[in-house]
């Protein structure tokens, strides 16, 4: 077990190998700790239904999607926001494994949801529900409307959901869809469709970061899918889709960060603050650019890492030395020129 407080703690239930794939495949022992969770009220510890702090509130209420209520996180940044950000948690993950990464994009001025849900195959069904929805007249739990841009994110099976609202999103409100965050998304069949649909050929901005091939991300699955879309946007002049290979050591567990848990740190590696510190601080700049939250109201210009490319062998994460350095200056020009419309 770690050294973390029993506050801090998370529910016991990892993002195992090959998230929504035949079962059967998995070890026995993973199974076994996986029945154990379930009965053990889900391994879960409460997290508090209302936190407020300088930068704003967390909220854990429920959101009806479909007649169907469901358990929704939402932060509420104490100022107008500058968008939403709907951030899925991953296969038998929860909202509470990414509580501190949303927390910190509350702080910089975004609105961000995250449903509670089972996450088998990024569960298709559900995303459509929800961006219908979130097309309505939704208003968030303070009483406020919801911005105007939305942007997908979403972490491991949770990175499919997000492009399956994004794509549903891109048919019934094309206007509203700002572009798609993803956290190494482990790929179901289908994944390609919808998201080149939320690409639209690079005319909005997509960033996935991806840990280095692993079971806990089916080997980067997703990554033949995210080069044929990333070749499409530059086929079309676009830099604005964008694949960054995190380095050896990075784990498909980084962004979760305090917030994982021991038996997810055994499936999928020890997660280390600096590589989350870093994975962070990568998504931060290309929100920050996307949606121009940087408090002067000055988003990336078009001119700003113009032409910038990520080679295949370019990694990114806590670097060492000359060269090292060098490596993550270019990964940060090609987010910079990624977060908006070249």
């Amino acid at each position: 077990m770690s050294g973390r407080s029993a506050l801090q703690r998370q529910p016991i239930a990892a993002e195992f190998p090959l998230a929504g794939a035949n079962h059967a495949r998995w070890p026995r022992r993973l199974l076994a700790l996986l029945a154990l969770c379930a009965v053990l009220t889900g391994c879960a510890v409460p997290v508090p239904l209302r936190e407020t702090g300088a930068a704003g509130t967390i909220v854990v209420d429920t959101i009806e999607i479909e007649a169907q209520p469901r358990v929704a996180h939402w932060y509420l940044p104490a100022a107008d926001a500058t968008a939403l950000v709907v951030f899925e948690h991953g296969f038998t993950r929860r909202c509470a494994n990414l509580r501190e990464t949303t927390r910190q994009w509350m702080a910089s001025g975004l609105m961000a949801l995250c449903v509670d849900a089972p996450m088998a195959g990024g569960n298709p069904a559900l995303a459509e529900a929800l961006a219908r929805r979130l097309a309505g007249d939704t208003v968030a739990p303070d009483g406020r409307k919801m911005p105007g841009s939305i942007i997908v994110a979403g972490h491991s099976a949770g990175a499919v959901f997000a492009v399956a609202l994004g794509a549903r999103l891109d048919a019934i409100a094309p206007g509203r869809l700002a572009g798609a965050l993803l956290f190494d998304p482990v790929a179901t069949a289908g994944f390609e469709s919808p998201l080149r649909a939320v690409s639209a050929a690079g005319r909005r901005p997509v960033l996935a970061l991806l840990a280095p091939p692993h079971r806990c991300n089916a080997e980067s699955n997703a990554l033949p899918a995210l080069r044929r879309a990333e070749q499409e946007a530059r086929d079309g002049g676009s830099t604005a889709f964008v694949v960054v290979r995190l380095a050896e050591g990075a784990t498909h567990a980084d962004v979760e960060g305090e917030n994982a848990d021991s038996l997810a740190e055994w499936a999928c590696g020890p997660v280390q603050p600096a590589r989350t510190a870093a994975l962070r601080a990568l998504a931060m700049e290309w929100l920050r650019g996307v949606t121009a939250v940087d408090g002067g109201g000055n988003g990336v210009g078009k001119d700003v890492g113009k032409g910038a490319r990520l080679a295949e062998d370019d990694l990114a994460g806590p670097v060492q030395g000359r060269a090292g350095q060098r490596g993550l200056v270019e990964v940060r020009a090609a987010v910079r020129a990624s977060s908006r419309l070249l």
